[in-house]
């Protein structure tokens, strides 16, 4: 993903020198999801529906990054509920998950909730397998939710 003027792009091809560089500034968790990912025979480079989120105290702060969220992003709020004591901001985009890209989405979505009060709690993306591997079904997805790594079956099998 680059930024161009206000909208960011994701890539589908990179250097090799660019990988190493994004290996070693992914974050924690996101290295963390990405070996569990390829431990159980996922693919990467595949284009997948991926959704952020953020989280922010206010309905104006989550507006606010909801705007900037944009140039990347198809973004949706939501109201705190019993589940969720905060406003929920998600984005939703197509793109593979490669170390380059994920380090630049969660770059950029962590800039976006700083600059607005929130908090950048991850992603989740489709499994895609790669097609040598069949341990995962159809349909799994992942993510890390306030700190737990989950997986479970959406319910249209997508």
């Amino acid at each position: 993903m680059e930024h161009e003027g206000r909208v960011m792009v994701f890539r589908d091809s990179f250097e090799p020198d660019e990988f190493k560089g994004c290996m070693e500034r992914l974050r924690p968790d996101d290295r963390e999801l990405l070996h569990v990912i390829v431990k159980r025979g996922g693919d990467l480079t595949s284009s997948r529906y991926v959704i952020v989120f953020l989280y922010f105290q206010t309905e104006r702060a989550a507006r606010a990054a909801a705007a900037e969220l944009t140039a990347a992003f198809t973004p949706s709020i939501h109201p705190p509920d019993e589940d969720v004591p905060a406003w929920t901001l998600k984005g939703e985009t197509h793109a593979s998950i490669v170390p380059p890209n994920v380090t630049a989405m969660s770059d950029f979505c962590a800039a976006i909730a700083e600059r607005h009060g929130g908090m950048y709690d991850g992603w989740e993306a489709k499994f895609v397998q790669t097609p040598d591997s069949r341990r995962f079904a159809r349909g799994m997805r992942w993510r890390r939710f306030l700190g737990r790594l989950t997986f479970w079956r959406h319910p249209e099998g997508t």
